[in-house]
């Protein structure tokens, strides 16, 4: 009988905690690669490091420790254009805005990782440069690494990293003779909260 119970409780303690649906809150900040690199006009468009907010929504999706998570993120930043020769203009705030379907899996202890995608919309304050003609949007794919400290029994301290990738392009940027997509890397790093329900 005591051999049934060890083989019982060594089987509940490396079994995976199943997934629980949470709310989590970060903050923190991101950084953008160019979104316009011209070599032959040596020109560069580019977005400041940005605070950034988030809100994501956990969906556990069985009886395993994954889970789908509709996430989305905010940051306002001021973007600058650089020519060769030097000088530097700053534009009009723009506000870059995500929303993500992403899938979550443990990787070892409080480490977790998530992948998957979605779009990325950036709204300018005004109507000027490449966004002459307003909002643009793309799609996008995005990776995060995390640990999880406990705080409480429902709540839990977030450390999270991020990298996402899109192809930036607007309306007026075809216009004046940009036929491709400007390759775009932004990287973010954020603390944040997650209530367990």
């Amino acid at each position: 009988m005591r051999l049934i119970h060890a083989v019982v409780l060594a089987g509940f303690a490396v079994t995976p905690l199943a997934a629980q649906a949470t709310v989590q809150l970060s903050a923190g900040a991101t950084y953008s690669r160019p979104l316009v690199d011209d070599g032959i006009l040596d020109t560069k468009l580019r977005l400041a490091v940005a605070p950034t907010v988030g809100l994501a929504v956990g969906i556990p999706t069985g009886s395993g420790p994954y889970r789908a998570l509709l996430e989305g993120h905010y940051s306002r930043s001021r973007p600058t254009v650089t020519e060769g020769t030097g000088v530097t203009d700053e534009l009009s705030s723009v506000a870059v805005i995500d929303a993500l379907l992403m899938l979550e899996a443990p990787i070892h202890g409080g480490i977790r990782a998530r992948i998957g995608g979605g779009a990325i919309f950036y709204q300018p304050s005004e109507r000027q440069g490449v966004f002459l003609n307003g909002a643009a949007h793309r799609w996008i794919i995005a990776g995060e690494l995390f640990g999880t400290r406990r705080l409480t029994d429902r709540m839990n301290l977030l450390v999270t990293g991020r990298i996402d990738y899109h192809e930036f392009s607007t309306s007026v940027l075809r216009a004046r003779g940009y036929g491709g997509n400007q390759s775009v890397q932004r990287y973010a790093l954020s603390v944040g909260v997650e209530r367990k329900f």
